[in-house]
């Protein structure tokens, strides 16, 4: 059995041509969506050549931007950042010493700073050179704190290991205090900040192999560094 529908809508005339075949009961189903695909034609224009085509809707969840991440006050209180950096001292005795560091700080309240430093150093000295590699805890009390600048005073205590004796009639193994000034600043909205310093740079063994061998080195330590929110 085969049946013609003519439909009109919206003034304008679709014919659609439905095989209904021996069954009455389908072939009213597909009489009634037929009829109702038709009316769909002539309200839209969606149906075109036996499909029907759908426009998807702006505002989906494909559309959603991810959040922006929140960079945190610098020197807030339980903030953390990374630290890498340089620096070097000269002890205007022929000796210069000079590290690559990377540090993690944690702030225990709004300008108490804690860092936890590790640094490989390079000495450039009488006798022969040599590596080294050292960590460190550091103390900063950030007094000034007006964006986008801070101002801090710092002081620690670090072990560290050499390839040969520093100084060079000295010992391989040395503890290193430490203590100084600088001023970080803020470079863009992101968190990155520039970090630059002063501070007092002594190497000794503290007299654990004796008196008599226990040269030290002092010297003044010009550094700087890159500091990165966690």
């Amino acid at each position: 059995m085969r049946n013609d529908m003519n439909v009109v809508a919206g003034g304008r005339g679709i014919r659609m041509r439905c095989a209904f075949g021996s069954m009455p009961g389908l072939g009213a189903l597909l009489l009634g969506a037929c009829t109702w695909c038709g009316a769909a034609a002539a309200d839209d224009g969606s149906f075109t050549g036996g499909r029907l085509t759908f426009q998807p809707s702006g505002g989906g969840e494909g559309d959603a931007k991810p959040a922006a991440r929140v960079v945190p006050e610098y020197a807030s209180a339980e903030s953390k950042w990374w630290t890498i950096g340089t620096g070097v001292a000269y002890d205007f005795d022929g000796s210069t010493d000079v590290p690559l560091r990377g540090a993690f700080s944690y702030f225990l309240g709004d300008g108490i700073e804690l860092s936890a430093e590790v640094a490989g150093w390079y000495f450039a000295q009488k006798g022969d050179d040599a590596a080294g590699l050292s960590g460190s805890v550091i103390f900063r009390w950030h007094f000034v704190r007006r964006d986008p600048w801070t101002v801090y005073l710092d002081t620690g205590i670090g072990l560290m290991g050499a390839t040969d004796d520093v100084p060079a009639d000295g010992t391989s193994f040395n503890f290193m205090p430490q203590a100084g000034a600088g001023v970080t600043r803020r470079l863009n909205d992101d968190g990155l900040r520039l970090q630059a310093g002063l501070r007092w740079h002594h190497i000794s063994n503290a007299r654990i192999t004796g008196d008599d061998d226990n040269p030290d080195r002092d010297a003044p330590m010009l550094y700087v560094g890159l500091i990165f929110p966690f």
